[in-house]
């Protein structure tokens, strides 16, 4: 089994599990929105394993993150739309028809504060040049921070987009690489400084952030990548823990530990294909999803 046929099984999934909890589904054959959300628990793990896989066979790591950065901020607005829960009750009386603010105005200061000590004096001193993921980090932090409401429809929420915790792990993971390849020097402090004003402000706002579960998985993932033995395990332990132990459902963690069968048939050596499919559909699926919530609220 390929790369390519782990991510259609997770983006399907994925998919019955988002209109499952938009809309919540019932009546599909002997399905029922209960159901369809369980099954949805198998597209995590997956999707987890493929950003490892392309982690792993990259030939330009900063790319593939700026990449993910890149639709994490395209899938934003159709996260919003779909996702925020006040988007499905009526405009209140009294309430503006729109608002335009920041997230976390202390944390855009500090932000800014970072910017200029460290990027303008620290950085410059030492001739330390600014990567190219930095900056797409900083662009990508500042969007994150804007809240946009519009008649009663969130547009831009605070809630963010599964890309993100993507990213965090992604980040941790850039600079695991460096140390072991460089050691600890001015650079790495510089890097690890910047990055971790994103990670900070970023990782708990994301989906499958609040007990640094999304995040930890994927870490787990890499270390244990060529043995899928250990991949299954790591699964089997994280859906338990996660599911079971933390968000008390037993059911969601069985179904999560059903993705190491996919993972199992795994080929290292099947070619993927059309690559950036998955890509586009992650926002394309969650805007339809999302334009039809509104359609619904606004009917």
């Amino acid at each position: 089994m390929s790369i390519t046929i782990i991510k259609l099984i997770a983006a399907f999934t994925m998919l019955l599990d988002h209109i499952a909890k938009v809309f919540g589904v019932a009546g599909w054959w002997f399905f029922n929105g209960e159901m369809l959300r369980n099954i949805g628990r198998i597209a995590f793990p997956l999707f987890a394993f493929a950003i490892v896989n392309g982690w792993y066979h990259t030939k330009d790591k900063q790319k593939y993150f700026s990449k993910i950065a890149l639709f994490a901020a395209i899938s934003q607005i159709p996260y919003s739309l779909a996702f925020s829960t006040t988007n499905t009750t009526s405009l209140e009386t009294g309430e503006r028809l729109y608002y335009i603010g920041l997230s976390y105005k202390i944390h855009i200061v500090l932000f800014f504060a970072v910017i200029v000590l460290l990027n303008y004096c620290v950085m410059k001193k030492n001739h330390i040049a600014l990567e190219k993921y930095h900056i797409v980090l900083f662009w990508l932090l500042l969007f994150n921070s804007v809240m946009v409401k519009i008649n009663g429809i969130w547009v831009l929420y605070d809630t963010l987009n599964v890309l993100n915790t993507f990213l965090c792990a992604l980040l941790l993971l850039y600079h695991y690489e460096y140390i072991k390849k460089n050691a600890v020097d001015k650079k790495c402090i510089c890097y690890f400084i910047n990055s971790a004003v994103y990670f900070i402000l970023c990782f708990h706002r994301a989906d499958y952030g609040e007990y640094f579960e999304g995040i930890a998985l994927v870490l787990l993932l890499y270390f244990v990548y060529s043995k899928k033995l250990l991949c299954s395990i790591v699964i089997i332990l994280w859906a338990f823990v996660t599911y079971a132990m933390l968000y008390s459902n037993l059911k969601n963690a069985l179904f999560a530990m059903l993705s190491i069968l996919f993972l199992l048939l795994y080929d290292e050596h099947k070619t993927p294909q059309f690559k950036n499919f998955f890509y586009v559909w992650y926002p394309f699926h969650i805007f339809l999803i999302g334009m039809a919530n509104v359609i619904l609220k606004m009917a």
